[in-house]
């Protein structure tokens, strides 16, 4: 979460108050929570909705869709001699001719990269190359001196809000 930043913070004097402040920012939580929990809710009641009313329309397009690709299959001798494409007044279809690769059978793409490793043909792999930053952690100053990255400290502020259901009762509003 991005820290939220205001033109003056709230002035807190003792833990008492801090507490306090504490206690607002989770019933003020808990209330942003409630209401996109509602928004959620209403969002999910509306797509239910327009997914029953577009049921019908979602069928009649796939049959319309289906009816025009049957056509043209049927009559691709006579529409698409000399060209890929049947250009009209509120549309245009055609066919795109397009090589799919995929393992032959009983091979997976596992056993095809296996075999082009072990056939030395590497041009046939893609090599990724990143910087490893978890490693680069573990080393020392000198090191990332050597490469380029200094290493910075930074103190970033936090909060822990407990659940409501972790305070005690004669403590809740």
């Amino acid at each position: 979460m991005s820290p939220i930043r205001t033109a003056r913070p709230t002035t807190i004097r003792d833990l008492q108050q801090a507490d306090g402040v504490l206690e607002e920012i989770a019933r003020l939580r808990s209330d942003i929570e409630t209401l996109e929990e509602q928004v959620q809710h209403h969002i999910n009641r509306v797509r239910s909705e327009a997914a029953v009313r577009m049921a019908p329309i979602q069928e009649r397009l796939n049959d319309l869709e289906a009816g025009l690709k049957h056509f043209a299959w049927s009559h691709r001798e006579e529409l698409f001699h000399g060209r890929k494409r049947v250009e009209l007044i509120f549309g245009t279809f055609g066919w795109r001719n397009s090589a799919r690769l995929q393992p032959a059978l009983k091979t997976t793409w596992s056993d095809i990269r296996d075999r082009i490793k072990n056939l030395r043909m590497h041009h046939g792999l893609r090599i990724r190359e990143d910087v490893d930053r978890a490693a680069l952690r573990k080393w020392s100053d000198e090191e990332l001196n050597r490469i380029g990255v200094r290493r910075t400290h930074q103190a970033t502020f936090w909060y822990l809000l407990h659940r409501n259901d972790s305070i005690p009762k004669a403590l809740r509003a």
